[in-house]
């Protein structure tokens, strides 16, 4: 569809340019064709909000200026609707990255109400393999991962879903849909449970399938947390984990050598599916807590679930960061903050300097619109790449030494800090784009 309208560029609230126009939508910007200037292509990610008021629409892009446009007529609400539909597809496209889509509702109401915002809209529902995700008719998409849902409440034909962190979302007006999607929602999140508990019973033969089970709510899909919590459960739990993953010769050396350097206390873990797509599968993950001038440095390091699947491509690494809080609050931070980034390392990765580089414009759109990513990105320190065991395990300890000396400088560990091969960029980038999320 397109539209004729009147729009107007400002800068620091000083209009810069106005002209009458026609304004279409595609799959991947927004374009504006003046009368009398000249055509503008604006990508969707550049686009931080679109917000409207006395019938007009403001659009506010990450370089700073508005776009104000007004005049739209009958049309007006065509416009509001249209445009969030089409920056919300292209964004959730990117986000989802591989995740499989696994069912949608096209009609619903909601009420949604968070710490900083609340409102109501129709809007389309979608499962995806980990997150149900609302397309609202006029607002940004809602991402709720499955693993941050603390309650679900049925009511008269409507549906409340509780997230950890207070955030509340309330379904109605499903009509038929009702029961579908209230039994398609919870299938998923208990084909995920189910996924953990035969991960764990793997590896642990020996234990009752209940205290699996009630070790697996607190084991969530993509969750880290502390193995003594786990251990109230399944006693033993971390014996028969490192079994499993000492059953790799590599591995072994690796996972035993963080255990030795680290803070026994704190080690947490969690599974992951699909941690680098296709690549590598599904992955136990872990953050290892290493002490260095009286403070903390957080590793984050991850192994593949099923050994067979090892190859050249696997490219893992261990990425370091910043403890600058306490245990808690830095494993609660993590736990959102990479769920927010779907676990995905180039946004963390990418220098400063490489933002400006066409194939990294995603990730430049996305500091601005994730705060955990910025944050993230100041925590991060290095990383260090498993090529041999001796190489490895030299560069973690050169790594610790220079963490110690920059825990509050905000400096980066400059070894391997260059992408070494496509195949990295392929990962986050190839084929859906580039990565976002709102």
């Amino acid at each position: 569809m397109k539209f004729e309208a009147e729009y107007s560029l400002y800068l620091n609230n000083e209009k810069i340019e106005e002209d009458s126009s026609v304004i279409l939508f595609g799959e991947e910007s927004l374009s504006i064709f003046p009368k009398t200037k000249q055509a503008l292509s604006i990508h969707w990610q550049e686009i931080t909000t679109i917000f409207y008021e006395n019938y007009k629409v403001y659009i506010t892009l990450i370089c700073g200026k508005v776009i104000e446009i007004k005049s739209l007529g009958y049309k007006f609400e065509d416009f509001i609707r249209l445009a969030s539909k089409f920056r919300n597809e292209r964004l959730i496209k990117i986000d989802m990255v591989d995740e499989p889509l696994k069912k949608s509702i096209t009609e619903a109401s909601i009420s949604y109400y968070s710490m900083d915002k609340s409102f109501k809209d129709k809007a389309e529902l979608h499962i995806y393999e980990t997150s149900l995700v609302v397309f609202p008719d006029t607002h940004n998409f809602i991402r709720l991962p499955l693993k941050f849902i603390d309650k679900i409440k049925e009511g008269d034909y409507s549906i409340e879903i509780t997230i950890e962190n207070g955030e509340r979302l309330e379904i109605s007006e499903l009509g038929k849909n009702f029961d579908y999607f209230k039994e398609s929602l919870h299938t998923q999140i208990n084909l995920l449970d189910i996924m953990v508990q035969n991960i764990i019973s793997s590896f642990m033969p020996q234990a009752d399938s209940f205290s699996i089970r009630t070790a697996s709510k607190k084991i969530n899909e993509g969750k880290l947390i502390k193995i003594s919590e786990i251990e109230k459960s399944l006693p033993e739990f971390f014996t028969n984990l490192e079994k499993r993953i000492c059953s790799n010769e590599t591995d072994t050396k690796e996972f035993q050598y963080l255990f030795s350097i680290s803070e026994k206390d704190k080690i947490s873990f969690g599974i992951k599916k699909g941690l680098m797509g296709k690549m590598s599968g599904d992955c136990f993950i872990f953050l290892f807590f290493i002490k260095t001038n009286e403070n903390l440095v957080a590793v984050f390091e991850s192994f593949s679930i099923d050994t067979k699947s090892k190859n050249e491509t696997d490219n893992r690494a261990s990425y370091f960061y910043r403890c600058n809080t306490s245990f808690d609050d830095f494993l609660s931070f993590f736990n959102t903050a990479m769920t927010d980034i779907n676990f995905r390392r180039m946004p963390i990765l990418i220098s400063d300097e490489k933002l400006g580089d066409p194939r990294y414009q995603i990730y430049n759109s996305a500091i601005y619109r994730i705060p955990n990513l910025k944050k993230l990105r100041e925590l991060y320190i290095g990383r260090v790449i498993h090529s041999n065991f001796e190489s490895w395990s030299n560069d973690i300890n050169e790594l610790i030494k220079f963490a110690g000396q920059n825990l509050m400088t905000g400096k980066r560990w400059t070894k391997n800090i260059e992408i070494e091969n496509e195949e990295e960029i392929c990962q986050d980038t190839n084929t859906h784009a580039d990565t976002a999320t709102n």
